[in-house]
């Protein structure tokens, strides 16, 4: 079953998503891209809430090694590479209706195909 990406929600960033190729990809598609309002990142919660987590996670093991600041982004990396590879409950949830269970147990099975 292949679903189809009605409409695209982005922040008001002018960078990753403001040039012509990608508007055309997603106007040949069919989809709308629709700017979030300025100062309204609660609508794009997801994102919103992965940065935050991963943010969190950073600054704790910053913490945790009080290593100096230039290392930040080695750390951001960090954190991103330990989030990929922890197990999430939703992925472990069986479905109602028929009892069927995820084969995969970490993001990163899912993004590089492990069962």
């Amino acid at each position: 079953m292949r679903y189809k990406i009605k409409r695209f929600l982005r922040d008001n960033g002018w960078g990753e998503y403001e040039n012509k190729t990608f508007r055309y990809v997603l106007m040949a598609r069919g989809t709308t891209s629709e700017p979030c309002p300025p100062y309204a990142h609660q609508m794009n919660g997801l994102a919103e809430r992965m940065i935050r987590t991963i943010t969190e996670k950073a600054r704790a093991i910053m913490i945790n090694s009080q290593a100096p600041i230039q290392f930040w982004g080695e750390t951001v990396n960090t954190a991103v590479y330990l989030h990929q590879r922890s197990l999430n409950e939703g992925l472990k949830r069986k479905n109602d209706h028929d009892d069927y269970q995820a084969p995969y147990k970490t993001q990163y099975k899912i993004l590089h195909g492990f069962g």
